[in-house]
């Protein structure tokens, strides 16, 4: 098994190096395989991406959170999940098991180039696809989709690697004592399982085992040799981390410069390029240093986010290379750190890498400029992104009353968002959770109760010690609200249906309030029929994960969660002539990601925060503009 496995050249006059020399010996053709693997990935995904294209589209929408029951059962639902499935497959044969095989290529020194060494291991990952096609092999595959993300502990796809636990979940699952056990079992076990079967691909991959067999080679080879992986695994985090530091005290230079040539130059300063096309403003000293600072400033963050990408794929491929080296090792008991790889010469490679880096710093340079001359354009708001208080206060008063929307409305609020359920006799109360439980201590739901009953119960919420308030009706909320404040009226719970949005189309019409109203839910249904029968209505729909084309959604404002809210995806809404907005913005670093982001509005518990953000966002400089705007997308 040894010879199979490490093949090392015996011929006295070859360089020979360790792991760790190997890693930075290979850099080059790390980032190379990279590069290659992501353009024939995208190429081999654009056909299940377009096939699931148009199947939505056959379907007359996309699929989110908010609709993906009415879409699963359905015939392009069914089609839909194969095509799913098929893609998954795909990116994991692609992005990882040709991974795997291209750091045996490093490992086994072969003298090819990236280009060869790539098709080569994409071959091998494709015929190795089958063997994962068992109950076993699904098992291992899903835990790599879907587990691996969560619990930290094995390979990743790109697919899934940024894949979490929406926050207002998260949020559900720490305040309930059983939710959190639960959720903290299930990690226990798949951080468990992760490491104990962590071989396991390699095993499939490397030496043609079945799944099954795999799984307890992996435990096998973990049991007695823990404080050999372990010593391996730190050696190359420090050197990780030392890789990083130099990049980090590199970037601090380049914004320390920056900085520095930036003193004295206006902040917020207006070109009037108009006026220069026309020839009734000619071009100042001053218009020449801001452009020339703000073109230094970007291609100086564009570099710095490419070295920072380029670090993380070449971190995502050390830590492959140096799973496959402990795994070679081990299957053949050599000690991981008497191994040594041979060092394969590659002049004319490093000729096509110095032509490679000239090419991506021209594209920048040319960007760059591009970007500083529609600078005012691109990087500057005419107008901040409207605040929207959630619970119509959000926490500076117990939520869902009329002292928290008074609070929003003395705050400059652009809107409050509140949550509408049906009584038993056919009113609509102001309540979020399914029943009266945790504000008022009562366990009914709503629609259990009638309107005097409701009015019976106070809002005791523990965060307000002394204060008991009334459970408001939303015509109480309508007359406090209409012509001071935009009312979001999330549709909510078992009783959001039609007869909802006919009921509150009523209401709100008799009091003249249209323009004052907009109709939100989770609940697709009730927002496409409100859109299509009420289009004087302004809707929105509620989402935290969604695919296809969002420009097909029957609202006109799609609400998003943090994670979805990115750029493509608002610049694909507002070219369909809808708004976007995001829930629930309360961490300081989304707060400035998203106040100064291309989105209509986000929804907040925390108004002070936005208000705090906003003033530093209109005092930043021209660099500081940058750097988040560019970092963001």
């Amino acid at each position: 098994m040894a010879a199979k496995h490490l093949k090392l050249q015996e011929a006295s006059e070859e360089r020979r190096t360790g792991i760790i020399g190997l890693i930075f010996h290979s850099l080059g053709q790390l980032l190379a395989f990279q590069t290659i693997n992501k353009t024939i990935l995208a190429a081999v995904l654009a056909v299940p991406a377009g096939l699931a294209h148009v199947l939505l589209a056959s379907r007359g929408t996309a699929i989110t959170t908010a609709n993906l029951k009415s879409v699963l059962f359905s015939w392009q639902g069914a089609l839909l999940l194969c095509v799913g499935f098929v893609a998954i497959l795909l990116y994991v044969v692609v992005d990882l098991f040709a991974h795997i095989y291209f750091c045996n290529e490093l490992l086994e020194g072969s003298p090819d180039g990236a280009w060869r060494k790539t098709l080569r291991a994409l071959r091998q990952a494709f015929a190795a696809m089958p063997r994962f096609l068992t109950p076993h092999g699904i098992v291992m595959l899903l835990y790599v989709v879907f587990l691996v993300p969560l619990v930290g502990v094995g390979f990743s796809v790109g697919l899934t690697r940024n894949l979490y636990v929406p926050r207002f979940i998260m949020e559900v699952v720490t305040k309930t004592p059983l939710y959190l056990g639960a959720y903290l079992a299930v990690i226990l076990v798949a951080l468990i399982y992760g490491v104990l079967h962590i071989f396991s691909l390699h095993a499939v991959l490397l030496d043609r085992r079945t799944p099954r067999e795999a799984r307890g080679d992996s435990r096998r080879l973990m049991h007695g040799n823990v404080r050999q992986l372990l010593t391996a695994l730190v050696r190359v985090f420090l050197c990780e981390l030392a890789a990083i530091a130099v990049v980090a005290l590199l970037l601090f230079v380049i914004y320390l410069c920056l900085a520095n040539k930036g003193e004295g130059l206006p902040q917020g300063y207006r070109i009037d390029f108009d006026g220069i096309a026309s020839g009734t403003h000619a071009v100042t000293e001053l218009d020449a240093r801001v452009v020339s600072y703000r073109f230094f400033c970007i291609a100086g963050v564009m570099l710095a986010q490419l070295v920072l990408a380029a670090l993380t794929l070449l971190s995502n491929s050390a830590a492959i290379l140096v799973a496959t080296h402990l795994y070679r090792c081990l299957a053949s008991e050599e000690p991981a750190k008497e191994a040594q790889y041979p060092l394969v010469a590659r002049r004319r490679h490093l000729f096509f890498g110095f032509v490679g880096v000239l090419a991506v710093l021209a594209f920048i340079v040319v960007v760059a400029f591009g970007l500083a001359l529609a600078f005012d354009e691109l990087f500057y708001r005419n107008e901040p992104v409207a605040v929207v208080a959630h619970r119509l206060g959000g926490t500076a008063a117990p939520e869902n009353s009329l002292e928290g929307l008074e609070i929003a409305i003395e705050q400059s609020c652009s809107g409050a968002e509140t949550d509408i359920q049906r009584t038993s006799d056919g009113h609509y109360i102001i309540n979020h959770d399914d029943t009266f439980l945790r504000l008022a201590g009562d366990g009914r739901a709503p629609q259990e109760m009638t309107l005097d009953e409701v009015k019976q119960l106070r809002n005791i919420e523990a965060a307000f010690p002394g204060k008991e308030l009334e459970i408001p009706t939303i015509e109480e909320v309508l007359d406090a609200s209409t012509g001071r404040i935009t009312l979001f009226i999330e549709l909510k719970g078992k009783t959001a249906d039609r007869q909802m949005v006919d009921d509150i189309v009523e209401i709100v019409r008799a009091r003249d309030a249209v323009d004052d109203v907009v109709l939100i839910s989770l609940n697709y249904d009730a927002i496409a029929y409100a859109e299509t029968t009420y289009p004087e209505f302004e809707t929105g729909l509620l989402f935290f994960a969604g695919y296809g084309d969002l420009s097909l959604l029957k609202a006109d404002l799609l609400i998003m969660e943090e994670e979805m809210a990115t750029y493509d995806n608002v610049i694909l809404a507002h070219q369909a002539g809808k708004k976007v907005g995001v829930w629930t913005v309360n961490t300081q670093e989304a707060m400035e990601r998203f106040l100064e982001s291309d989105v209509d509005l986000v929804i907040t518990d925390k108004m002070e925060m936005a208000q705090q953000v906003q003033e530093q966002i209109d005092g930043r400089s021209d660099l500081d503009v940058v750097m988040s705007r560019i970092l963001a997308s």
